[in-house]
């Protein structure tokens, strides 16, 4: 619980983000959308590994955040941005705790690329029907952590 508290659930290997960062460059990718960051651990990595902007959001503050988080709602933020700020972002839904809020962000994001982290198949099976119907998986990585637990990364794109 410590480690996931300073570093949350899933880290990503250095290989991975290398991906991701040959994503955002080929779809001129601009910014990083993360609305329940948490202690904005994944936009620290996005912002130094794949020199990228995140935009961290969530509901409560993190004291000891990676970087300034926005206390807020994440479908607010996303509701509030113009189509062209969608357009040019990445939407990461990162170990959500409601399929009902999966579901809702999903819907409120207007752009191409989603990252799904966390492992949804059993507990949202109705956010993952969804995002398999408007999206297109383009890479699905598995991860095994420290601490033994399974975890997956999708990216999706439209």
């Amino acid at each position: 619980e410590y480690f996931v508290e300073i570093f949350s659930w899933t880290v990503l290997p250095n290989e991975v983000l290398h991906l991701i960062k040959g994503i955002i460059d080929k779809n001129n990718i601009e910014l990083i959308i993360d609305p329940s960051c948490g202690n904005a651990f994944h936009g620290y990595l996005f912002e130094k590994f794949c020199n990228i902007k995140s935009i961290n959001i969530d509901l409560q503050n993190e004291v000891n955040s990676w970087l300034p988080v926005t206390v807020g709602d994440g479908r607010y933020y996303l509701s509030n941005q113009l189509k062209e700020v969608h357009e040019k972002s990445i939407l990461l839904l990162s170990w959500i705790d409601y399929e009902k809020l999966c579901l809702e962000l999903m819907d409120l994001y207007q752009g191409n690329i989603i990252i799904s982290l966390g492992n949804y198949d059993e507990l949202c099976p109705n956010y993952k029907k969804k995002l398999n119907k408007n999206f297109k998986l383009i890479k699905k990585i598995d991860f095994e952590m420290p601490w033994g637990l399974k975890e997956t990364m999708e990216i999706y794109k439209k």
